[in-house]
């Protein structure tokens, strides 16, 4: 008997469930059980939805149930054993996983989660850790990168184990969703060198991240080079609204003045070839501030501080600055020129 259960578990664990929508598993089909303490098997053909589980210290139960019948329980004892439970049937182009869950937080015990997937229900990749779930039943969803094919949803070692008795982790109503037959695109978000990735189905809204100031430095905006020229307002990418291919984003960030602006880089007229934007000033470094009056027609009038430059760069401008956006143009520093004479 015991030859035979083996065979049909390697069976199992060969054969890959394609869905083109989803498919639940409440746990009502397994026989409920009471001892938490070891490793229970579900067979594919025991389960609601043809997914094969393990159970590791915990069971199918009714204690502390989520709906119908049963739950699947998961047990955190004194001892050092989490529990877990984990697929043990490959889900082709398995997309999403979603459940509903709650952890106990009596007997001192405090329950954190940690969810993984896989590729060959052997190597596990973890999706989330040290999850904080409420007391009361929850539904908690997680996207499954390219490839995964089997999930684990395991009580953390970071966990708080309870001084006496157990605490327990109760999950029911498990979702899975497969797109086998449709498009899923990778968007890589690259912040400083770390990289994030969104695996989406084709037509998933995009949602950048927003990273936070490294250094002093600010967040500006994304491009998609992995480098960009320091001496050169970058060329920012339009994110993608919705998923259409695989994409790499580049984090690129900026050193901010008090105002807002950029570092200002003091140049002559006939250094001036790129698009950007500038502000005229005088020889003694107070920048023009927009407005034309005087006793003369047509008098600039200027800012009452001025630029204070080390090294042909200033971390601020004066307050009242006139910031102009110039575009390239053929006659650019001939306007330029003309300009500076009136200030």
């Amino acid at each position: 008997m015991r030859k035979i259960f083996t065979l049909l578990i390697v069976a199992i664990l060969a054969t890959a469930t394609s869905w083109a929508a989803e498919k639940t598993e409440g746990f009502e089909t397994k026989a409920a059980e009471t001892n938490y303490k070891g490793t229970v098997v579900v067979t594919a053909d025991q389960s609601d939805c043809s997914v094969g589980w393990k159970i590791y210290y915990g069971c199918v139960s009714t204690t502390d149930k989520i709906s119908g019948k049963n739950s699947a329980a998961l047990r955190l004892y004194t001892e050092d054993k989490y529990g877990y439970i984990q697929t043990t049937t490959a889900i082709e182009g398995l997309s999403n996983v979603s459940f509903k869950a709650k952890a106990a937080t009596t007997k001192s015990a405090s329950i954190l989660v940690d969810v993984y997937y896989s590729t060959n229900g052997t190597n596990w990749v973890a999706i989330k850790e040290g999850a904080e779930y409420t007391t009361s039943a929850t539904e908690y969803s997680y996207k499954i990168p390219k490839g995964g094919q089997y999930i684990k949803i395991a009580i953390s070692k970071n966990s708080i184990k309870p001084t006496e008795k157990n605490a327990q982790l109760t999950i029911d109503d498990v979702v899975f969703t497969s797109t086998a037959d449709a498009k899923t695109y990778t968007y890589t978000w690259s912040v400083n060198g770390e990289k994030t990735q969104n695996i989406l189905n084709e037509g998933d809204k995009v949602e950048a991240p927003k990273p936070a100031s490294i250094g002093g430095k600010e967040f500006t905006g994304w491009v998609t080079t992995s480098t960009v020229d320091a001496n050169k307002k970058p060329e920012y990418a339009k994110v993608d609204a919705t998923a259409i291919a695989d994409r790499t984003y580049y984090a690129v960030f900026a050193t901010k003045t008090e105002d807002g602006g950029e570092k200002w880089v003091k140049k002559a007229a006939s250094e001036i070839t790129e698009e950007g934007v500038y502000a005229l000033i005088s020889k003694d470094g107070k920048a023009f501030n927009g407005e034309i009056s005087g006793s003369y027609k047509g008098d600039g009038q200027s800012t009452e501080t001025a630029f204070e430059f080390v090294n042909n760069e200033a971390t601020s401008a004066p307050k009242g600055t006139c910031e102009l956006t110039f575009e390239k143009s053929e006659k650019l520093v001939d306007v330029i020129d003309s300009m500076l004479e009136e200030v």
